[in-house]
């Protein structure tokens, strides 16, 4: 039983609209769906990136994952690396699958697309995290082991003056640092539509400062997962990406940090052309196809895309902020 009559590409798109969206907090909040493109080649020149983010040239740091370049030389192009997973279809799982109704294959095809695209989408999660740093550096399989992927779009900015948000802090303190950072991003071409990310004592200690609060002339309001202080909104970034290098989760940002971000700095994403035949050699967010095996009898399933998160460094500016003893504890 062929699997290619039912792992069609209409198949595939009919059945990845009816799977509930996955839960990819820096992806849907940084690169949504409005700044996602498809792009026809499998490489992206240097031109096209920095006409997309304003971003500073991308060098190689020396890894062999960033292919043009080399050493430490300027790229003229990246070529993102595919995300690759499969999945054995053996041959008495075919017998099975060729005993169901045209409902139950397409249940069977569903189940397949959700494995697929959420292993896909968590590594995709976690480049989009990796590239809020200015840097991309995941773990890359090799016929010897692993390797390290890079792309190194530049350093994001930073405000070298540690915040001191202890215990003596005013809510008008804490205005003045945020209109700092904002003001850094806006000096430096980056945007202003500026809004902040918290990581988690920071957040906490924003919550006991604007609850102490009795009036102020700071307007102040909390949500369930924000804070505004003077129409800047501060919202918690509590949340953490798979690292295959270490086999560790790793927070996005640090519980002492605190991120300004313009998002009308110029951030993009595109899905480059996959590297697949069958697949036309066209750009697609997620491509099945399955491959006919001998030994053991069956099919290989391989899903594939090709993403590549494009951030704009200097709508980024990083803080670190200093707390009291108790809102460290």
């Amino acid at each position: 039983m062929p699997l290619k009559n039912i792992i069609t590409q209409k198949n595939v798109r009919e059945q990845l609209g009816k799977l509930s969206p996955l839960n990819t907090p820096v992806m849907d909040d940084i690169y949504p769906a409005s700044v996602r493109d498809t792009y026809p080649f499998d490489t992206i020149s240097l031109e096209e990136v920095t006409s997309i983010a304003k971003a500073v040239p991308v060098i190689s740091r020396g890894s062999s994952s960033v292919t043009l370049g080399g050493g430490t030389t300027s790229a003229q192009a990246i070529e993102p690396l595919p995300v690759s997973v499969n999945k054995p279809v053996t041959a008495a799982e075919l017998n099975r699958i060729k005993t169901l109704s045209a409902s139950g294959q397409s249940s069977w095809l569903r189940n397949t697309i959700d494995f697929a695209r959420r292993t896909v989408r968590s590594t995709t999660e976690a480049l989009c995290a990796q590239s809020l740093t200015g840097k991309i550096s995941f773990a890359m399989k090799t016929e010897d082991g692993l390797d390290t992927y890079v792309v190194d779009y530049g350093k994001t900015l930073q405000f070298d003056t540690q915040l001191d948000w202890g215990d003596d802090v005013t809510i008008g303190q804490i205005f003045s640092d945020l209109s700092d950072m904002a003001a850094m991003i806006e000096e430096n071409g980056g945007g202003a539509a500026v809004e902040f990310r918290a990581g988690k004592k920071v957040y906490g200690r924003l919550l006991d400062v604007v609850a102490g609060l009795q009036s102020v002339a700071i307007s102040t309001k909390v949500t369930d997962n924000a804070v505004y202080i003077g129409g800047y909104k501060i919202s918690r970034y509590n949340t953490k990406y798979f690292d295959p290098a270490t086999k560790k989760y790793k927070a996005v940002l640090d519980d002492n940090g605190i991120k300004a971000i313009a998002k009308d700095g110029g951030f993009a994403f595109r899905y480059l052309a996959i590297d697949d035949v069958d697949a036309g050699l066209q750009p697609l967010p997620l491509w099945l196809n399955p491959i006919k095996i001998a030994d053991p009898s069956g099919y290989k399933v391989i899903a594939q895309s090709k993403p590549l998160p494009i951030p704009s460094v200097k709508s980024i500016c990083d803080a670190t902020v200093k707390l009291s003893a108790m809102a460290m504890n």
